[in-house]
């Protein structure tokens, strides 16, 4: 059987509408049969929706800006800020896979939807995800990572993989170093330097709503010094500059 409607776009029009209770369109179309997409995900004996659909939103990239926009209100200003948030943790997590040799599609589609819960369920955070995307047949290993991220605060399950170590470190981390570069002249993260923020780390009324004890945990937990880690964060950052608003003025 051909599938010639979207398969991504239909498990992500359905996790959104779990979200936002109204259908959404993300525009995304993809072509394929069943049975050799499952081939292409290595899962030759599976035909169900949700394995093929899964491994389409992986492959695909499918576009940011139209899947996050209903997710955090980018029109109405209120979520603007967590819609480019998604989006710099996604730069940061592509860069660090990337920068290991590791998958930087599937690195960067966890730091994407990492706080997809956080609108409308902030007291369910992680927890609602997880619900979310398991039962539109996420990969196990994918909701194990964004559910990490909150460990300590919201969730209980503690980052054991490099991947999820790095998503726990840099996401607090990306509030840091955006509110730094938005009090420079520039406004740009193009200009912020490791010196910059380790300032601003040690005034603990500058972005007080960072956590500093979780970046400190995550530095730790990949072995890494405080500075080089805001060095790759910052890098990480500067490659999706202007879509997250920091390429300045």
């Amino acid at each position: 059987m051909t599938c010639y409607s979207s398969c991504c776009e239909t498990i992500i029009n359905n996790v959104l509408h779990d979200i936002i209770d109204r259908p959404v369109n993300i525009g995304v179309r993809c072509v394929g049969s069943f049975e050799t997409l499952n081939r292409a995900a290595g899962n030759e004996h599976r035909s169900d929706l949700s394995v093929v659909c899964y491994h389409q939103v992986k492959s695909c990239r499918y576009n940011c800006a139209t899947v996050i926009k209903p997710i955090f209100g980018l029109d109405n200003g209120e979520y603007f800020s967590l819609t480019r948030h998604a989006l710099a943790v996604e730069g940061v997590m592509r860069y660090f896979a990337e920068k290991y040799g590791e998958d930087s599609e599937k690195w960067g589609i966890i730091g994407l939807v990492h706080d997809l819960d956080y609108q409308q369920f902030p007291d369910q955070h992680c927890t609602k995800t997880a619900e979310i995307l398991c039962s539109h047949g996420w990969p196990e290993d994918y909701i194990r990572a964004v559910v990490s991220h909150g460990w300590g605060i919201c969730s209980d399950v503690e980052p054991q993989e490099k991947m999820e170590k790095v998503l726990y470190a840099i996401d607090e981390l990306t509030g840091l170093v955006a509110t730094t570069a938005l009090v420079r002249p520039s406004r740009s993260v193009l200009d912020v330097e490791p010196k910059s923020v380790k300032k601003k780390w040690k005034d603990k009324s500058f972005a007080a709503k960072v956590n500093r004890e979780v970046i400190q945990k995550g530095a730790e937990m990949l072995s890494m010094e405080l500075s080089d880690l805001f060095r790759e964060t910052i890098a990480g950052m500067r490659e999706v500059a202007e879509e997250i608003g920091l390429k300045g003025k």
